[in-house]
């Protein structure tokens, strides 16, 4: 539909009639801008306004769409034009509200899967800093056994207060003299290479392979660490099949420090 033509035939019609924009715009419950926009071709009327204004400007509703008079041989009829704007209207009603739909459903849908997401992401955040923090807690004490920095040893160790397997070391002042024993008995821990760090859902873990050497042999064994505000809260020590210092006495002392 040309909106201008049809603006120009409505201006005509109106003017034929003897009506001003107001008076059209009053007869039809809308405002003489309105009028005026239609006329100027700057947007048609509702469609539920096409049978009033032909009745009130005299004209076909079949004319008002074509913007000129039609002879009546050839044209349609009001209510078969009527109807037809009427199904197609519904028909793109239907299709938006189909969209809204699908939309509404898709965000729906959507939500959960960012949350999720986001969720991730912040977790995956935290447990990387929380590796961070355990990787230097950890790397430090390891680093203290290795220089045989017994102070430092003792500040990163948390005093527990209780022995959990029963390798006969509770506490900080036990640990560090019973470290000391095994270095004077001439164990010497050389090196520490990180292997991985892990979160079980209650605490977060590092873990090392730690070479060790006494009497000129080299023994290698894996540690890992639990850390708890700041500080190493447990050790635990797995074995190295073929790796382990062939002095046996020594190798059990080595794996006490490490069940703490």
């Amino acid at each position: 539909m040309d909106q201008e033509k049809i603006g120009k035939f409505i201006c005509e019609c109106r003017k034929g009639k003897g009506l001003t924009q107001a008076a059209l715009a009053e007869k039809l419950n809308v405002s003489d801008r309105a009028v005026s926009k239609w006329e100027r071709g700057i947007c048609l009327m509702d469609m539920s306004l096409l049978k009033p204004l032909s009745e009130i400007l005299g004209v076909s509703v079949n004319e008002l769409l074509a913007g000129e008079k039609i002879e009546e041989e050839t044209k349609l009829d009001d209510d078969i034009i009527i109807d037809s704007i009427d199904k197609y209207s519904k028909k793109r009603t239907n299709k938006c509200v189909l969209k809204i739909v699908l939309g509404i459903i898709i965000v729906i849908i959507l939500i959960p899967i960012l949350f999720l997401t986001i969720n991730h992401v912040f977790k995956t955040h935290q447990i990387g800093w929380k590796t961070l923090e355990i990787m230097n807690v950890s790397d430090k004490f390891y680093t203290a056994l290795e220089n045989k920095d017994y102070e430092i040893v003792q500040n990163l160790l948390l005093s527990k207060g209780y022995n959990t397997f029963e390798n006969g070391i509770s506490d900080t002042e036990e640990y560090v003299e019973f470290l000391k024993q095994v270095n004077d008995k001439g164990v010497n821990f050389l090196n520490h290479e990180y292997n991985q760090c892990w979160f079980n859902g209650t605490d977060y873990t590092v873990s090392y392979e730690l070479e060790i050497e006494y009497d000129g042999e080299i023994g290698y064994m894996w540690v890992s660490s639990c850390t708890l505000n700041g500080k190493i809260n447990s050790l635990h020590w797995s074995y190295q099949e073929g790796k382990q210092i062939p002095n046996e006495e020594i190798w059990e002392d080595i794996k006490r420090l490490f069940l703490y």
